[in-house]
């Protein structure tokens, strides 16, 4: 394990596998243990050197309040950090969710440390590119008013109703206070002055048929798109036995 100061807050991160390294960045509410859960720590630590992250608020890393610390290039820095109390120089990065957004974020503000992107469940909306629409205001106040009042747990009744146990209990564990923050700063998002579009970097982009974007985001043209049928965005994470072949493959490649 390792703590990263670098940003200015304390992120936890650890290491498993021997190999390239490959950074895994997890989704919103979630923490390090969200890859042993789906599998795919087990699945890729024997060609990888993986980097768990904890994302700020989340797991063991630090627990700030406020939206303004809960930017996407507030969480790119963590990222930055993280490589760079490992003198690591340049790193594939591997997100789900608001994990791919910062991964996103992190490949376009520090293109020269991200040397490929893996893109599970992603949406691309709370980065800040000037060719994605920003996301609705009005939701992410909803939803953070009802973290802030009722804490998660009417996020866990929905997963419970869904027959999502596991993922029911490790939101359940997620600081609601911080949570409110994190949704919060969907309101924030400015330009960073940069166009998704225009990304330098290799890009493996996954959705599930069931959560798929409409219209998909405007990936550079050499992207590699795959949709896993019949799967909603808890469902396809889940999918490493799908994810994981698409992953090494594409890995092999960049």
């Amino acid at each position: 394990m390792g703590i990263a100061r670098g940003s200015g807050l304390r992120i936890y991160y650890e290491l498993v596998g021997t190999g390239r390294p490959l950074v895994l960045l997890h989704g919103s509410m979630g923490s390090t243990e969200s890859w042993r859960m789906a599998g795919y720590t087990e699945r890729l630590a024997d060609r990888f050197q993986l980097v768990l992250v904890d994302l700020r608020g989340h797991g063991r890393s630090e627990r700030p309040t406020g939206a303004k610390a809960y930017v996407t290039p507030a969480l790119a820095a963590d990222v930055v950090a993280v490589l760079d109390d490992l003198a690591l120089e340049s790193a594939p990065l591997f997100g789900w969710s608001r994990g791919g957004e910062t991964a996103l974020a992190t490949a376009a503000l520090h293109p020269g440390r991200v040397e490929a992107l893996i893109l599970v469940g992603t949406r691309a909306d709370l980065v800040g590119f000037d060719d994605v629409p920003r996301p609705s205001a009005t939701q992410a106040r909803s939803i953070a008013t009802r973290l802030s009042r009722s804490g998660t747990s009417f996020l866990e009744a929905e997963l419970l109703e869904a027959g999502r146990h596991d993922w029911a209990k490790a939101i359940g564990r997620s600081d609601s206070k911080a949570m409110a923050s994190l949704v919060r700063a969907q309101t924030l998002v400015k330009s960073i002055g940069r166009k998704l579009h225009d990304l330098p970097q290799p890009i493996l982009a996954i959705w599930g048929e069931h959560e798929r974007p409409d219209p998909l985001p405007p990936l550079p043209e050499y992207s590699r798109t795959v949709i896993v049928p019949g799967d909603d965005h808890f469902g396809t994470f889940s999918r490493a036995d799908v994810i994981v072949p698409e992953v090494r493959a594409f890995l092999s490649e960049h």
